[in-house]
């Protein structure tokens, strides 16, 4: 009976259902507005959150099989990469969103897949160089969703580009 009773009264309770914890929405608000005042320990956690969704989001997405493990996660996933972006956090927000891209490509929600395929694209070409094999990688898996789209004029200078890379590294 005690420990129900102090249950009540946690700022984080289990949900066996969901194998979580909820947090108490005022200690949700103390911890929002602690990191707003304080800029570097805000993108800090950040950095950290956005790590530990990238590691949990484990399986290919295109594979329906590992859809019950990435479903839950997506939300909090695409907000978090989203955050990261605005802070200009690289690693690994860019392998995050080709990965939220390619889930939501699986699904048919081609909308949605190529917003996050075209910023992951920017971001690892910017930081990796137009040479790297992720960036031939990310232009391949956009062109293969404008071709899905039919938007092949769109679609065929990015295969183009995406070519010579991975040619070159991967033979």
């Amino acid at each position: 009976m005690a420990l129900v009773d102090s249950q009540r009264f946690s700022p984080a309770t289990p949900d066996a259902e969901a194998e979580c914890f909820l947090s108490h929405r005022i200690g949700r608000d103390v911890t929002n507005r602690r990191l707003a005042t304080n800029p570097v320990v805000s993108k800090a956690r950040l950095a950290e959150a956005i790590g530990w969704i990238y590691a949990a989001f484990v399986g290919h997405p295109s594979d329906a099989r590992t859809w019950p493990r990435l479903d839950p996660l997506a939300p909090h996933a695409e907000v978090l990469a989203w955050a990261a972006d605005v802070d200009r956090i690289v690693n690994p927000t860019g392998r995050l969103l080709s990965a939220l891209g390619t889930l939501f490509d699986a699904k048919a929600q081609y909308r949605r897949s190529e917003k996050l395929m075209r910023r992951a694209l920017a971001i690892d070409e910017a930081s990796l160089g137009a040479d790297h094999p992720d960036v031939a990688t990310h232009l391949n898996n956009l062109a293969a969703l404008l071709n899905a789209t039919n938007r092949l004029a769109e679609a065929e200078p990015r295969m183009r580009r995406a070519r010579p890379s991975g040619e070159a590294s991967l033979g």
